[in-house]
């Protein structure tokens, strides 16, 4: 299979496997919020912001040092050098995994009663800590599948831990729920950290046969020099811009109900309308981006190896495609949330506030679902440090933002924090990659012509739905959106001039 074959072939295993794990997400995050509330999303959330952060710190940049090394090794032939390199990283990946399961471990108590000011958040972190060990792990294993175009193998991980997920997280709900709400916090983040496991020991069974099959190592004894200096070049400036930008990040969501309380909510008031947003509404905003961002994590090794060989037309004609299938895609998915947003809260969580905030968020999708796309190509080209630097500057601006605007306006304040910090990240974003590589935006193609054709369907659909489909029947609903999307997408496949742009 050549690589253009291997490109797509790994996007479209990606991309669906990613879709059906979001989509069964979304299905748990809506029984979830019914079984249990708002106000449990919003101590969920709290405790998985500060778990983001433990995240960060255990897996401390390894998945793209795994991927940009071992992509490098193989486009040049060196087999052996991809193993040992492997090797490395893995001890990476467990030294530092250890140790961040350890501090938060013994650091809960401190952090649930002093940082998030809720003792109930305390036995969920430390169950969490114990996963985090084997999530570093993972995470390096699948930096190797997507580094060796075998994300498929990565992807069917994800699938089991999702499913062990899901019945160990309505397990947990039937059983131990109904005793409180720090229960109800610990049966799903409890859920979360058990699947980790399955989806550690099944990826690396799964790299033991692969590199015995494809990496057979001819020649033990050649020397390969400088490839922990090399390794910490990539994953230290990583690491520690991502742990400058988690942290801020988790700040962030720690003032968030901090500053709701001080615009007049009370505790459980605060928690609900943090749920809302960031339980309900911002993950069905991010769920489109399941199939752009799928194929921008493979992009990297992609524009890596190109970098290499110092192939800078075939990059700007990645690049380009990567920009006009992404707003593309993110548009026509923007318009269609910005027309439906309030039958998608209402079917999805039977919230008329959820459908409001995804309202608000639509017109952003765009901007974020094109924001990862050229993360991605930074990385590839070896900007990194670049892209984190960036990143941080906006979660920077977040923390500013959220502690002035949240207490006097309320969460429309996070509403406005998110709009500023996404278009400043984007626009330093694009001007960079301008710098790096011979490239130049096409608004009127890229843009649009996208817009035109969205809001012209998604006009068309609304208006016939109101006389051919009953608004209060979900199975209506869906056949009006499946009937909506699907000359859109139609669209952007002729827009496609040939796979020959990705070569």
């Amino acid at each position: 299979m050549n690589n253009i074959k291997k490109f797509f072939f790994n996007g479209i295993v990606a991309v669906s496997m990613t879709l059906l794990i979001r989509a069964v997400g979304m299905a748990l995050n809506a029984y979830i919020s019914a079984r249990l509330g708002a106000a449990a999303m919003g101590l969920i959330t709290l405790v998985m912001s500060v778990y983001g952060f433990a995240v960060t710190f255990a897996s401390s940049g390894i998945n793209l040092a795994v991927t940009r090394m071992v992509a490098e090794a193989i486009g040049t032939g060196e087999k052996d050098k991809a193993l040992k390199s492997m090797r490395l990283c893995l001890l990476y990946a467990v030294f530092f995994g250890s140790l961040a399961s350890v501090l938060l471990f013994f650091s809960s108590g401190y952090i649930g009663r002093h940082w998030l000011g809720d003792e109930r958040t305390v036995s969920s972190l430390k169950f969490l800590a114990i996963s985090l060990t084997p999530i570093a792990v993972s995470s390096a294993l699948s930096g190797y599948f997507t580094a060796v175009r075998r994300v498929s193998k990565s992807a069917f991980a994800s699938v089991l831990e999702q499913t062990v997920k899901i019945f160990l997280t309505i397990y947990g709900i039937i059983i131990i729920a109904p005793k409180g709400i720090e229960y109800a916090c610990l049966s799903v983040v409890g859920g979360a950290s058990l699947a980790e496991f399955g989806s550690f020991f099944l990826s690396f069974g799964m790299y033991l046969h692969d590199k015995r099959k494809h990496l057979k190592n001819k020649d033990k004894n050649k020397k390969h020099t400088g490839l922990a200096k090399y390794m910490l070049s990539i994953t230290l400036p990583v690491a520690l811009s991502s742990y400058f930008r988690s942290a801020l990040v988790t700040i962030e969501h720690m003032l968030i109900p901090v500053g709701l309380r001080k615009n007049g909510a009370n505790t459980e008031q605060a928690l609900a309308a943090y749920g809302t947003l960031h339980g309900m509404a911002l993950p069905l905003v991010l769920f489109p981006g399941a199939i752009t961002f799928s194929f921008a994590s493979l992009i990297i090794p992609e524009v890596a190896e190109r970098h290499a060989m110092g192939n800078s037309e075939s990059i700007r004609r990645v690049i380009e495609k990567v920009f006009r299938v992404t707003l593309s895609f993110s548009i026509a998915a923007a318009v269609v949330m910005f027309t439906f947003s309030d039958e998608l809260g209402r079917f999805i969580y039977k919230s008329e506030e959820a459908g409001m905030y995804i309202r608000f968020l639509a017109p952003l999708v765009p901007v974020m679902y094109l924001d990862n796309a050229v993360d991605a190509v930074l990385k590839g080209l070896g900007e990194q440090l670049t892209s984190m630097k960036i990143n941080i500057a906006d979660a920077a601006l977040c923390v500013v933002l959220v502690y002035i605007l949240i207490p006097i306006i309320g969460l429309y304040g996070y509403v406005i924090t998110i709009f500023v910090s996404e278009l400043m990240n984007i626009t330093l974003s694009i001007r960079k990659l301008s710098l790096v590589s011979d490239f130049t935006v096409k608004p009127l193609e890229w843009v649009m012509m996208p817009l035109l054709l969205s809001t012209a369907v998604c006009s068309f659909s609304s208006v016939m739905g109101e006389h051919i489909f009953h608004a209060d029947k979900p199975i209506f609903f869906i056949l009006q959106i499946i009937l909506t999307i699907a000359p859109m997408v139609a669209g952007i496949v002729l827009s496609y001039k040939g796979k020959k742009e990705i070569t």
